[in-house]
Formats: structure tokens, C-alpha cells, sequence
């Protein structure tokens, strides 16, 4: 069996069960569980930073976004705490429309 020790999604037990392959799993208690998302948004920002096509692009947004919500609902932020975070940081540094690159400063 390859190690893993990563946060999935809550079917791969059964996917790998349905393929007649073992596994391990456990369940994570609320620390451990924030760590792994953390890890989680890590490991699924750099697969999209890695996509070479649109489809994969989406397909790992898709991913981020789900883990990113997941992240938010447990560690209990509200959408509109997160909205109002956002618009004060657009506020005082702006956004990202202009496309701006830094080269110098």
C-alpha cells in the first residue's frame, strides 16, 4: 500500500473499496482536520497553478473552491465576514482588474 496520510474526499474510501483494493483511513479530530484543509488549498492551488488546459483548469478550481468552503464552514466564517474582509482589502490595496505586475519597487 502507497502512503498518503492527506485529506480526500468522502467517497475515495469507497472508489478504492469498489476497485477490490485495500486501504487505511481515519478520521480526522477538529485540529488535525483544519491542518489537512490548510494542506489541502496548498496542494490544490499548486494542481491549478500545474494545469495545461482549460478543462483541468476548471476542474481544479472546481477542486479549490470546494476545499476553501469547506475550510470557511468548519472553522465557522461567514460569507459575509469573508465579503466584508474582501472589500476592505479592495479598499485600501484595490484588486486585481488593472493586471498589474510588480517588477521593481
Amino acid at each position: 500500500m502507497k502512503k498518503y496520510d492527506k485529506l480526500v474526499r468522502d467517497k475515495i474510501p469507497d472508489i478504492i473499496k469498489r476497485k477490490g483494493e485495500k486501504f487505511q483511513i481515519k478520521r480526522a479530530m477538529p485540529e488535525l482536520f483544519i491542518s489537512k484543509l490548510k494542506e489541502k488549498i496548498v496542494e490544490e492551488a499548486k494542481e491549478l497553478k500545474n494545469a495545461k488546459t482549460r478543462q483541468v483548469e476548471l476542474e481544479e478550481l472546481a477542486d479549490l473552491e470546494e476545499v476553501i468552503d469547506e475550510f470557511r464552514s468548519f472553522a465557522r466564517f461567514k460569507k459575509s465576514q469573508i465579503k466584508k474582509e474582501r472589500d476592505k482589502k479592495a479598499k485600501e490595496k484595490g484588486r486585481f482588474k488593472k493586471r498589474i505586475i510588480l517588477i521593481k519597487a
